[in-house]
């Protein structure tokens, strides 16, 4: 079934919306992705009063981006000053997908300033293979809320089949900021608003994506 020029213009609006809000934040660079500003302490280091460290039993993801990590594999302590760290993943000789593996590998040991910087980087990087576990940041309601931004602009450009199940995932958890909105992209993209029962939106979301994958 192919989506109709109502809805199509609809997720245009949409997704316009969520670049403007990052526009405004200062957050949103295009594809090009520049280094962020940097707040230093007096021995050059970032000073934050909040670190997002790996949770217990996380690790680090190298499957794609492990010949890039380098000396970072091995190591879990966080990272203040993240600008150089991306930089030197970014300047790396590699391929784009391998780049973003390695940051998204990278991402929970840096400050929340660190992760805003380096999602927009992984956005435009990471492979659609790869994309689960930075998808996932998404619904996460942890997750800072620049970084739901970028996520869901993100999100909005990738294949159906990474894209639904993860705009469910999102609409069915009450807290979620984004909940509401995610939402109402579902019902754009099925015609039909399930209200709360989310095994029948679950349902209805595989039997559209049979017909509609990418």
């Amino acid at each position: 079934m192919n989506l109709t020029p109502k809805i199509l213009a609809t997720l245009g609006v949409a997704a316009a919306v969520v670049v403007l809000g990052l526009w405004f934040s200062g957050l949103f660079t295009g594809r090009s992705s520049p280094p962020g500003p940097a707040v230093n302490g007096g021995d050059g280091s970032l000073k934050s009063n909040k670190t997002i460290l790996p949770s217990p039993g996380e690790t680090i993801r190298t499957n794609r981006g492990e010949r890039l990590l380098g000396a970072f594999a091995n190591d879990t302590n966080k990272i203040t000053r993240y600008e150089p760290t991306i930089e030197t993943i970014l300047s790396a000789d590699g391929e784009p997908d391998e780049k973003g593996a390695a940051l998204l590998a990278l991402y929970p040991r840096f400050p929340p300033e660190g992760q805003a910087l380096a999602a927009q980087h992984i956005a435009n990087l990471l492979a659609n293979d790869d994309y689960e576990p930075f998808g996932q940041r998404l619904a996460d309601t942890n997750t800072t809320a620049e970084v739901q931004e970028v996520i869901l602009a993100d999100v909005l450009g990738r294949p159906n089949k990474l894209k639904l199940p993860l705009l469910l995932e999102v609409a069915k958890t009450p807290a979620h900021p984004k909940a509401a909105e995610s939402k109402q992209i579902l019902e754009l993209y099925l015609e039909k608003n399930y209200g709360d029962d989310w095994e029948t939106w679950k349902t209805k979301i595989a039997d559209w994506l049979r017909d509609n994958p990418n």
